[in-house]
């Protein structure tokens, strides 16, 4: 449908620029998503230190992953309502505390039960990073929203790979704790 007049053109091509700051705002979301992303494979690489400190069983050590696979998908489709209503950068940024706050608190658990509980708050979080972030890098694009949105989603499967390979690492010369307090300094930056 063609605009009837100059000024309704004029208002359309305006609402569809891209702002100047966009390639930073790309960068703090893409961050986000990136720590996101990581913890979902991180852990994978400590649950047999899990399971010896905090002496729990192999089902329980378990469901550290499970829990924030799980969390991740219940809160996606939430989260994307919430940040329509409410504003995407404010759901974005409450995302980033409650995931900072829980990758803290899970680094201090002291049973598998309570690093469970707080992997299923720090996949709240998480959950809310991938559709608030897409919606975030979308109003900041305007007319190159496809080629910001597709480099974006490139960021969730290399997250995924490097995961492993950083968790390998610190478990290797620190501490399983350690995959927490990574993730939670990375987060608040």
């Amino acid at each position: 449908m063609e605009p009837s007049s100059s000024a309704e053109l004029t208002a359309d091509q305006a609402t569809d620029e891209p702002l100047a700051h966009r390639r930073l705002v790309f960068g703090i979301v893409a961050i986000g998503l990136m720590m996101a992303s990581i913890d979902q494979t991180i852990v994978a690489t400590a649950l047999n230190a899990i399971r010896g400190d905090l002496h729990a069983e192999l089902n329980w050590s378990g469901w550290t992953i499970t829990i924030y696979a799980l969390g991740q998908i219940i809160v996606m489709p939430l989260a994307g309502r919430l940040g329509d209503q409410f504003g995407r950068k404010r759901v974005f940024l409450g995302a980033a505390v409650l995931f900072t706050v829980a990758s803290l608190c899970c680094s201090l658990a002291d049973n598998i039960y309570l690093l469970v509980v707080f992997r299923a708050f720090q996949a709240i979080g998480g959950g809310a990073f991938m559709p608030t972030a897409t919606g975030i890098v979308a109003e900041q694009f305007g007319r190159e929203r496809d080629r910001a949105i597709g480099m974006f989603t490139s960021i969730f499967p290399i997250g995924g790979i490097l995961g492993p390979i950083i968790g390998g690492i610190i478990v290797t010369y620190w501490s399983w704790r350690e995959i927490f307090i990574v993730t939670c300094r990375s987060a608040s930056c």
